[in-house]
């Protein structure tokens, strides 16, 4: 459908064209209730803040860049460069009154970390009229542009997965500290609820965090394999990479092969978060790093007027890629891979 004009839309709201040409200017001698107005037209018509009149601030808030959230930062930072942005660093978990000068001097504040929505609303205290998107936002829909890798839909993508493969008995491993990956267990969960009752689940629940600064990774996962040796789960669905890494670091001693003896199915790929040393591809639901980033320089480069609009969520494209670690045991595996 063709776009309507700037012409078009003053005459449907009985104004001059002039009227338009300042609000999306931002000139001040508008009414706020013609400015309000003019911009939900404006939304609704895809029509977009692109040109600026001095170069604008951008700060980037990262909390560790090693991590793999860090490294999409400083990927879009690289990829805005050259345009009329200037760069500040700033990482909100240190020194309050750092922090908030670099926020109060910014027109664009990015998140890249999964954050709370304090966080998101003490930066807009702090400057009312900073655009904030947030790369990760764990479904925390407060900032300006919210980029979240979908849980709901990742957790129901695994559940029909495994039930198209006939499995009916399923080990869940997840950690109980991590926002992202209870919503995909509950997910999967509630899929299983509602529309798979015939199926047996099991959640197995593993602090990450405190097993790596014990050295005990993989003891949790062994002690569940070893005591349940007679009665095993058909397929193991790990809702994060790491927790993918330490299942097969834990199997593996104890002669369980894959997929022969136990298939297993992961969001996110184990190598793709820094498990280095993976001894096989899984069968994974992942999504593009790339995707995040690029939606990011898209709403930056051509932010929305959304004073007056709803703020928006946007998720990258997730997909399923198959590596061979889920058994089919709808048909016997021999005649399976004899095909």
């Amino acid at each position: 459908m063709k776009r309507a004009t700037q012409i078009e839309i003053a005459k449907r709201l009985n104004l001059n064209r002039r009227t338009i040409s300042r609000v999306l200017n931002n000139a001040s001698n508008v009414k706020e209730s013609t400015r309000r107005s003019v911009i939900t037209t404006l939304n609704k018509n895809g029509y977009y803040l692109q040109i600026h009149t001095k170069p604008e601030t951008i700060v980037f808030d990262i909390v560790n860049r090693d991590t793999y959230s860090g490294s999409y930062v400083v990927e879009l930072m690289g990829r805005l460069s050259g345009r009329d942005f200037q760069f500040l660093v700033s990482n909100h978990t240190g020194p309050r009154h750092p922090y908030a000068k670099l926020v109060q001097q910014s027109n664009i504040l990015v998140f890249g970390e999964g954050i709370p929505i304090k966080v998101i609303e003490e930066a807009r205290e702090i400057n009312p009229d900073i655009f904030i998107v947030n790369l990760f936002s764990m479904n925390t829909n407060s900032a300006d542009v919210s980029i979240t890798t979908s849980p709901w839909v990742a957790g129901k993508m695994a559940c029909d997965y495994l039930m198209e493969n006939g499995h009916k008995k399923i080990l869940v491993i997840s950690d109980p500290a991590h926002g992202t990956l209870m919503q995909r267990t509950h997910s999967f969960w509630a899929e299983i609820e509602f529309n798979h009752p015939d199926c047996k689940a099991e959640i197995c629940y593993i602090p990450l965090d405190h097993l790596i600064k014990s050295g005990k990774m993989f003891e949790m996962i062994q002690e569940y394999f070893k005591k349940n040796k007679q009665n095993m789960p058909t397929a193991v669905f790990c809702t994060g990479g790491l927790i993918g890494y330490c299942l097969l670091e834990a199997v593996k001693p104890l002669g369980i092969r894959i997929p022969e003896d136990l298939s297993v199915l992961t969001i996110d790929r184990p190598e793709d978060i820094g498990c280095t040393e993976v001894q096989r591809r899984l069968d994974s639901i992942i999504f593009r790093a790339a995707d995040i980033v690029t939606l990011a320089e898209y709403y930056i480069s051509n932010r929305p007027l959304l004073k007056s609009g709803s703020r928006i969520t946007t998720s990258p494209h997730i997909f399923l890629e198959i590596n061979g670690s889920v058994k089919n045991i709808n048909i016997p595996y021999e005649r399976r891979t004899e095909k």
